[in-house]
């Protein structure tokens, strides 16, 4: 959404203010073609063909159909950024070393992942726990791994997403929803009609006890129990 990009572009325009940007996994391409719009030179890797067309055709943005590995060696970025990633590696280490060897001197890493040290990851239906997820990061097995990959950390805090604790909660009460276990709720709901009753009431719900939480979520935060985990990192050599 805009709005998320928005709120990523603000974080890592703190930081560092242009240049060369790889995004792996970039999803709908949306934060791509957001950076684009400010200035970066935008480049987005993914393993799926038709993640990347899609991508190419809806925004306009340069894609790479492989895995990190298979980008070209000369390619060299001042900022890489994987969001939502990074869990579903075999390999964590392996992966950020070979971001690191396609790095600038100084360049920066912007890391998300779901945060299991987070206060919904205590209840059944917390929508980060997913099959396909190979490994689960507290904020300290994180920065370890990041800084055993080769980088310095520049700022490690947890953010609470405005929809988190109603799906969670969603999933907890009424375990057969834990389709979030393969899919969001939203993803299920999807192929009905953006129109339909059942959209609105969801995103209705969604929306009452999103801002109904938010001084809870904000608590959250500040002690670092937020259910997104995110690490701004640096290339110390």
């Amino acid at each position: 959404t805009l709005f998320r990009s928005h709120y990523r572009f603000n974080r890592i325009h703190r930081v560092t203010q242009g240049g060369s940007l790889l995004e792996v996994g970039f999803g709908s391409g949306s934060f791509l073609a957001y950076m684009q719009s400010r200035g970066w030179k935008v480049q987005g890797c993914d393993l799926s063909g038709s993640v990347c067309s899609r991508a190419a055709a809806r925004w306009s943005v340069p894609t790479h159909c492989g895995d990190v590995a298979s980008l070209p060696e000369d390619a060299r970025y001042d900022l890489v950024v994987m969001n939502h990633v990074l869990e579903h590696a075999q390999d964590p280490l392996e992966l950020l070393r070979q971001l690191r060897a396609r790095m600038k001197p100084g360049a920066y890493l912007h890391l998300a992942v779901p945060n299991l040290a987070c206060w919904e990851a205590g209840l059944a239906g917390w929508i980060g726990y997913q099959p396909y997820h190979f490994i689960y990061f507290t904020p300290k097995t994180l920065s370890e791994t990041v800084i055993q990959s080769g980088f310095s950390i520049d700022a490690a805090f947890t953010h609470a997403q405005f929809g988190c604790w109603f799906q969670t909660m969603l999933g907890t009460v009424v375990p057969r929803l834990r389709g979030a276990m393969r899919k969001s709720l939203r993803d299920r709901l999807a192929h009905r009609s953006g129109t339909s009753p059942v959209m609105h009431a969801y995103r209705a719900a969604t929306a009452l006890f999103g801002f109904a939480s938010w001084p809870f979520r904000r608590l959250q935060e500040r002690f670092g129990r937020g259910d997104e985990l995110i690490v701004l990192a640096r290339i110390f050599s």
